[in-house]
């Protein structure tokens, strides 16, 4: 049950992605129907089998309470709950972690051709024969 959704889902986001890419009249190459192929894949696959049976059980438990083994999706187990609440902590870590890095360090080039660098140092501001 949970793999048919996660496939009508797949296949609901490739057309919506396609159907976007026409809309702002955009070629579709190869190259970017295998993306958004892919990346549709990926999302709907994830919405379908790890978030929707996950955001089921914090549902069914808060309407109904009990204990977890029954207020499961249809189809899914223990194991999808736990893998979802273990995504979900990596996930939230991985980005508390980059938004530190970010707000502390600055937003750094990954190759000196990408942007200025932080700090350079001109002629103007070194003490010179005319600024004493």
């Amino acid at each position: 049950m949970v793999v048919f959704i996660g496939m009508v889902l797949s296949i609901a986001l490739l057309v919506f992605g396609i159907a976007d890419q026409r809309r702002i009249e955009q070629e579709i190459s190869g190259n970017r129907f295998v993306a958004i192929g892919v990346l549709s894949g990926l999302l709907g696959m994830a919405i379908g089998t790890v978030a929707l049976p996950s955001a089921w059980v914090v549902t069914a438990t808060a309407f109904r309470g009990g204990p977890l083994e029954s207020n499961l999706f249809p189809g899914s187990g223990t194991d999808t709950v736990l893998a979802s609440l273990v995504i979900g902590s990596l996930v939230a870590v991985v980005e508390a972690m980059a938004a530190y890095g970010a707000y502390v360090f600055g937003r750094r080039p990954e190759t000196p051709s990408e942007g200025p660098p932080r700090f350079q140092l001109r002629s103007e501001d070194l003490p010179g024969d005319g600024d004493e």
